[in-house]
């Protein structure tokens, strides 16, 4: 009997009980949704600003590397000390860039505004090689500074003679600051972490 007693008390609390924690259950989940729903607005929010802020720095540095490109004193590499000092003023008042520089048509980089120390060639670059075959403006990647060793997303527009020929071509590389200022736009939770990849991450 004590037994039996036993057992319908517990049912007794089960059944109490069971209601309460659908209840618990149900708010937990309906919590962890507008949670989940949050995170992925803010998600979206960051790419829409990264698309916009990136679209901003192409077009600066298409326009800054073009008006470079018609100066003489940056084409001809007679006029490297010339060309380095230009580089390295626009430099001071740029803070959004890593380094500006030069290279003639083999690659051989004669001006930077980051001073360079020995023989740096950049024919093996994705900016220098997208000015050779395009002769238009580069949107290069990601890479490291052979100058500056820094990070930095790569820019690259060609020198052209009076007959169109490839002459060289000047380059910007811009820093990532951009991306954590969009981060810090951005409502993440807590901890949450921000992830830049690049064409050839595996």
């Amino acid at each position: 009997m004590f037994t039996s007693l036993r057992s319908r008390l517990l049912l007794l609390l089960l059944l109490i009980a069971i209601p309460a924690f659908g209840l618990t259950l149900n708010a937990y989940l309906t919590i962890y949704r507008q949670g989940m729903a949050r995170i992925e607005r803010d998600a979206r929010d960051l790419m829409q600003l990264a698309a916009k802020d990136q679209e901003t720095v192409v077009a600066e540095a298409r326009l800054l590397l073009i008006l470079l490109a018609r100066l003489d004193v940056v084409r001809d590499p007679k006029e490297a000390a010339a060309c380095h000092q230009l580089l390295a003023t626009l430099f001071q008042q740029q803070p959004g860039y890593t380094n500006f520089g030069v290279a003639d048509r083999e690659g051989n980089l004669y001006c930077s505004a980051v001073p360079a120390t020995g023989l740096v060639n950049a024919r093996d670059r994705p900016w220098f090689q997208g000015a050779l075959t395009t002769g238009g403006f580069v949107v290069s990647d990601y890479q490291i500074g052979r100058v500056t060793g820094k990070p930095g997303l790569a820019f690259g527009y060609p020198l052209q003679g009076p007959n169109g020929e490839f002459q060289g071509a000047l380059f910007a590389s811009s820093d990532l600051s951009w991306l954590q200022r969009l981060v810090s736009m951005v409502n993440l939770p807590a901890d949450s972490t921000a992830t830049v990849i690049d064409p050839e991450w595996r």
